[in-house]
């Protein structure tokens, strides 16, 4: 068989020819053919679009030029193996880019020889791998970092696969559960933990996420260490994703063994701290100063007695529980507070329950990085119960000092009794024989001398008084008598000065038990005192009703009152507000109602008057008749 025109050498070379064309300008990979000393003699037209140079600007020039020069050692020696019976070499280069930066290449190198074996020339086929190597560079240098992060974590880190075997542990893993990393890998996880105590089958702690994809924090568990103790962990699951589909799990944990102990004794002392806060009636208070939220503990709504859901919780709401009259100093300290100052103040309160209780704060104030406040807080105490005892304490020391003062007076009384009396008596009787005999000027100032012997006579009557025990007869006496009887003796004293009394007594008043002299000279005092207030007149009421077991009896003048200074001296041994006084009236007035079992009082107010309250006790059968001495 013969060939045709069509088969000659020369039409198959050319399509050939135009075979390898159409190949080497779509191919996407870089075709060279180089002489053995490295001259191009073919270039592809896909050079254009990788490295920017044109095929015909690279024609005859060889392509050491080109080549990145820490990478030129590569391409001699591929060239030398190839030259010493090598047929292929494969290498990877750097190769500079028309712009100016280097793409990288791997590039397939073939040699080709003549009949003799010589090498005539070098096929090169180059393929840009630029983005994988840095796609490989990135990862290498990723992995290097989550690497070292694995190492470095003080956490446990493990990773399993779908099966829950693990496919990586970091060296704190294998710490915290007493082994190595190369004991842990490949191994299920519930056998390298026995999770819980529980054998292998027990259910998994990684089902939920390798199921739904559920991402678990913060959750707890007991893990067994290879020396079959067990510690408990905190630990967090997350699922890795590929595309839908979840292919398996990391597990980031620790050793909270410290922690629990740690958790355990902040309870124990927060325990403690309210149990002392209870003990100790205190509690403790917290404000939000940018938001106005207060936050109270459990002791502060017990010392206030409010329920903590009926509490709006700002500090208007506090405010709103402080009585009034202490309302505006706490709001004061608070301001002060809130400006840098330290909050120290005692104040009243109202609780829930009506009830009236005394507090005591002590608190500061946490400013910002600009001076502005942010966080006010403190304790507060109950200090009702010692303020009770200092009240009680200071009327103690009170009475102790009247006691005192009363035994003073009492033997100045006997002192004066010894010393005044006899001399005063003979005095007096020599004033009365002169003032028979006296005429004109003379009889008028023994009139003068009289009158005060009768009045030094009336004060040594009160010392004597003090002085000495005295017999005391007792009886079932009326008070309304008593004092109507008061009332008709001090109305011409009243009349002189322009006063009126008025009486007012409940009808069915009970009977008291008494020494009706005694109660006659107390009432005439109080009267007395009463008409001397109002210089310019006015009127006297006397009130007489009954509270509770008592008879109680109100003397209210219109006069010019007494200061709360001078008020709180009333009945102190020679203490008065009268030019003429001696200061012994009241005292001997309260001394007879105390023996009588009652109590007596005194209210005032400048330019409004005062009133005298006198509370005796009901009539009980008792011994009509006794002295000082027997009831001490």
């Amino acid at each position: 068989m013969t060939e045709g025109p069509a088969d000659s050498p020369r039409s198959r070379a050319r399509r050939i020819k135009q075979l390898f064309d159409i190949i080497s300008h779509n191919s996407q990979d870089v075709i060279t053919y180089c002489t053995p000393g490295g001259i191009c003699e073919y270039v592809s037209p896909s050079v254009y679009h990788i490295v920017g140079y044109s095929s015909e600007e690279l024609l005859g020039q060889t392509i050491e030029p080109f080549l990145h020069p820490e990478d030129r050692h590569v391409w001699v020696e591929a060239i030398q193996a190839m030259e010493q019976g090598t047929d292929n070499e494969r290498v990877t280069l750097r190769i500079l880019h028309r712009r100016g930066d280097y793409r990288w290449f791997e590039v397939t190198l073939r040699i080709q020889r003549n009949a003799r074996g010589r090498a005539v020339g070098v096929i090169g086929i180059g393929r840009d791998v630029t983005d994988e190597r840095l796609a490989a560079e990135q990862l290498a240098a990723l992995k290097r970092k989550y690497e070292w992060i694995l190492n470095a974590a003080s956490e446990g880190i493990v990773g399993i696969d779908p099966k829950e075997h693990i496919i990586f542990a970091n060296p704190a893993a294998a710490k915290i559960l007493g082994r190595t990393t190369e004991e842990m890998i490949g191994k299920p996880f519930a056998s390298v933990t026995a999770v819980l105590g529980q054998d292998v089958h027990s259910q998994s702690l990684f089902a939920c996420t390798l199921v739904t994809g559920q991402v678990i924090t913060a959750s707890r568990a007991r893990f067994c260490r290879s020396d079959n103790t067990y510690i408990p962990v905190e630990y967090s699951i997350t699922p890795i994703n590929e595309g839908d589909e979840i292919v398996g799990a990391v597990m980031t944990f620790r050793d909270i063994t410290d922690k629990l102990a740690q958790e355990h004794a902040l309870q124990r002392s927060r325990d403690n701290l309210k149990q002392a806060h209870q003990l100790a009636r205190s509690g403790y208070w917290e404000l939000d100063v940018e938001h106005d939220h207060l936050m109270w503990s459990d002791e502060m709504f017990a010392i206030w007695g409010m329920d903590p859901n009926t509490f709006s919780g700002t500090y208007e709401a506090f405010l709103q529980t402080v009585v009034d009259e202490d309302r505006q100093a706490v709001d004061h300290a608070v301001q002060e507070s809130l400006q840098g100052q330290l909050y120290e103040i005692e104040f009243r309160i109202r609780t829930g329950r009506g009830e009236v209780r005394c507090i005591s704060a002590l608190g500061q104030t946490d400013m910002d990085a600009d001076g502005r406040p942010i966080r006010f807080f403190g304790v507060a105490q109950d200090i009702t119960a010692r303020k009770e005892q200092e009240l009680a304490l200071e009327t103690s020391r009170e009475l102790l000092e009247r006691s005192e003062k009363l035994a003073a007076v009492g033997q100045l009384a006997a002192g004066i009794a010894h010393e005044i009396r006899n001399p005063l008596t003979a005095l007096k009787g020599f004033i009365d024989l002169m003032h028979r005999k006296a005429k004109g000027n003379n009889k008028r100032y023994l009139e003068i001398m009289k009158g005060e012997v009768g009045r030094m006579e009336l004060i040594l009557g009160e010392l004597l008084m003090l002085a000495k025990p005295q017999q005391v007869h007792y009886s079932m006496e009326d008070v309304d008598l008593l004092l109507q009887e008061i009332v008709a003796f001090m109305s011409p004293q009243a009349i002189i000065h322009n006063v009126v009394i008025e009486t007012s007594f409940r009808e069915d008043l009970p009977q008291i038990t008494c020494e009706p002299n005694q109660l006659k000279q107390v009432f005439i005092n109080i009267v007395r005192n009463g008409i001397e207030a109002m210089d310019g007149g006015g009127t006297l009421r006397v009130l007489a009703t009954r509270s509770g077991d008592y008879v109680r009896i109100d003397f209210v003048d219109e006069g010019i009152g007494i200061s709360p200074e001078k008020l709180q001296h009333i009945g102190e041994p020679f203490f008065t507000t009268k030019e003429q006084g001696t200061g012994l009236g009241m005292m001997v007035s309260q001394r007879i109602v105390a023996e009588h079992g009652g109590r007596m009082s005194v209210q005032s107010t400048i330019g409004q008057g005062t009133t005298v309250t006198i509370e005796l006790p009901i009539a009980l059968h008792r011994n009509m008749t006794a002295t000082d001495e027997e009831r001490i």
